[in-house]
């Protein structure tokens, strides 16, 4: 895997060609966006000026067909962009990483990986995603996607979903909630009506205090919890909580470690300004943290 050594060498010789095609598609994106706003406007004043009883629907009809047709080359314009940029920029970042690892725009990882981390437990209405990434590095399968879940008051989770296959953990789970993030009821009606299941866990105590400021962790094992908590292991989820500066959480579950890791924002979207170079650069950030995930957590020994 190879870290940033020359960002302006990669950008010039992997995006830049492609700068000037996807800058176009985002002006004629912005263009029909604009179009679609000029008429909405005039079908609402058509509707509220044109008298129909003197044979002036026909404005309201072309109106209508001009919104329709500008909303649909809209679109095609954002799908295009979307398309070229994620092959473009996100695909070449990748293979410059790791070659061989795969990317799918339309694909996510599935509700049930998501359920069974336990890293939230929310029953949900939405499960929706994209950019899924699929790969085996140090001999350690995992896949990554972004997901969204979401149930009818709002979100539940928004980021960055990460699991990778494990030796270790067979039918046992452990469980590293950031704080404020835990995924226990409060009370016996939270815990059996509004959570989804997770096994009976114990509250582990007996962790270096900077750990505990920062997670909760509890597990079904407590035995097996703290040979899995390796003091190499605890300091690496301390630094990718401070380093990235987001409510992270981890699991361990069942020969998997799964981590989540929320973001506002898109992730891997082309934006107004597709060859913005800071925005690559922190995609690229990103996908790094991917891998990063496998080599701080040393999941090839666990």
């Amino acid at each position: 895997m190879e870290d940033i050594k020359d960002f302006e060498t990669f950008y010039q010789l992997k995006i830049a060609p492609h700068v000037k095609g996807m800058t176009k598609l985002a002006h004629h994106k912005q263009y029909w966006f604009i179009g679609a706003i000029v008429c909405l406007v005039f079908l609402i004043i058509s509707f509220i000026y044109v008298d129909e009883k003197n044979g002036q629907i026909g404005i309201i009809v072309i109106a209508g067909i001009a919104l329709f047709y500008s909303l649909y080359k809209y679109y095609s314009f954002e799908g295009a962009l979307e398309e070229t940029y994620k092959n473009a920029v996100i695909n070449n970042i990748l293979q410059l990483v790791y070659p061989g690892t795969s990317f799918e725009q339309d694909k996510y990882i599935s509700s049930k990986h998501f359920a069974a981390s336990c890293l939230y437990r929310t029953h949900y209405d939405t499960f929706t995603g994209e950019d899924f990434f699929k790969g085996n590095y140090k001999n350690v399968p995992f896949k990554c996607s972004e997901i969204k879940v979401a149930e009818d008051n709002g979100n539940i989770f928004k980021g960055l979903f990460f699991m990778a296959q494990i030796q270790t953990c067979g039918g046992t789970g452990t469980y590293c909630w950031s704080r404020g993030n835990e995924q226990l009821g409060k009370s016996v009606l939270q815990e059996n009506y509004l959570m989804r299941k997770m096994p009976e866990v114990i509250k582990l105590k007996k962790l270096p205090p900077a750990l505990m400021s920062k997670f909760t962790t509890c597990a079904t094992n407590v035995a097996h919890a703290y040979s899995i908590l390796t003091e190499e292991r605890m300091q690496a989820m301390l630094n990718f909580y401070s380093k990235i500066n987001r409510n992270i959480s981890f699991s361990f579950v069942n020969h998997h470690c799964y981590v989540a890791v929320p973001f506002e924002e898109n992730l891997f979207e082309a934006g107004r300004d597709p060859g913005n170079k800071e925005t690559i650069k922190s995609y690229f950030q990103t996908i790094l943290l991917i891998f990063s995930f496998i080599d701080k957590l040393e999941l090839e020994v666990l």
